[in-house]
């Protein structure tokens, strides 16, 4: 299939010819019999040849990717609100409104063995969609949502049958690209995207500094559009990364600690022309973006 046949609006509509299977993590089992896959704000169910899917957001948000490669054609269709409810594995739940629904449409049969690897295929291209916006859960990089989903469609009466769905294959090389364009595509729908994280306010809130906390190290003296000039400032945005990433190096055990916070100071007192206090690396950083953002 291809995008031809995904129409979003009110509720997502994917229209299907031919028998097709279905599995994935919002049904128990395999669904077969269906016609039509719907994305919208009713209860998930499966009645009359149509395959509904629940979720809290917009549905018109949702973006399609469609990629082929001889007889095989990969189409991802993704419901993607990465703005809150970011999670990392292995660490204690969140709480937000924030969800991901990924569909994947693959023209051949599968068995059930290989439709289980595309998930996990499809599930890495959702965690380097999130890692590529540099999205974190507290100090750490984040890996997923709240609340994440992923359906697996094959087709079963086209006599072409595949085994690999891996990354080491050509169908999961597709399933990866497509599902990461579609992800990314709808997460900028929804408020999220490469140029909404360029903020030095926003990247300092997530290593435990606040815009409040940034005021009270140094009270404003200039206006809220010099503040929001300087807070996307390119040369500077680019300078307090390099100082944050050596801050997570160092957490890694990557950087020996001294040697990571002479480097940083280094930086902070060539990008902000300042000389940092003798502090923690952080703290440092801090006060150097609290006199720059809000001092004339």
């Amino acid at each position: 299939m291809t995008k031809d046949a995904v129409s979003i609006g009110d509720y997502v509509s994917i229209k299907l010819d031919g028998v097709h299977e279905a599995f994935g993590s919002m049904f128990d089992g395999i669904q077969s019999g269906f016609k039509e896959i719907r994305i919208g704000n009713s209860p998930t169910s499966s009645s009359d040849g149509v395959l509904s899917i629940g979720i809290k957001g917009d549905p018109s948000r949702s973006s399609v990717s469609s990629m082929e490669f001889t007889k095989n054609s990969v189409t991802a269709v993704a419901f993607a609100d990465l703005s809150s409810g970011i999670i990392r594995s292995g660490l204690k739940g969140t709480e937000g409104d924030g969800e991901v629904l990924l569909i994947v449409l693959v023209d051949a049969d599968m068995p059930v063995s290989t439709m289980a690897r595309a998930m996990i295929t499809a599930n890495e291209g959702v965690t380097a969609v999130i890692q590529d916006l540099g999205l974190r859960y507290g100090s750490a990089f984040a890996t997923g949502s709240v609340r994440q989903d992923i359906l697996i469609v094959c087709r079963k009466d086209l006599g072409f049958r595949l085994r690999g769905s891996g990354n080491h294959c050509k169908l999961g090389e597709l399933i990866g690209a497509t599902a990461i364009e579609a992800v990314r595509k709808s997460a900028s729908h929804n408020g999220v995207s490469i140029e909404t994280r360029r903020s030095i306010i926003d990247r300092m809130a997530e290593y435990g500094y606040t815009k409040d906390d940034l005021l009270a190290i140094c009270p404003p003296s200039v206006s809220e559009d010099v503040v929001l000039a300087r807070d996307s400032d390119g040369r500077m945005l680019s300078g307090v990364l390099s100082v944050l990433h050596i801050c997570d190096c160092i957490g890694w055990g990557l950087i020996p600690e001294a040697e990571g916070t002479k480097a940083g100071r280094d930086i902070i007192r060539t990008v902000f022309g300042t000389v940092p206090a003798e502090r923690r690396l952080i703290d440092s950083l801090a006060e150097s973006v609290a006199r720059y953002l809000f001092m004339r």
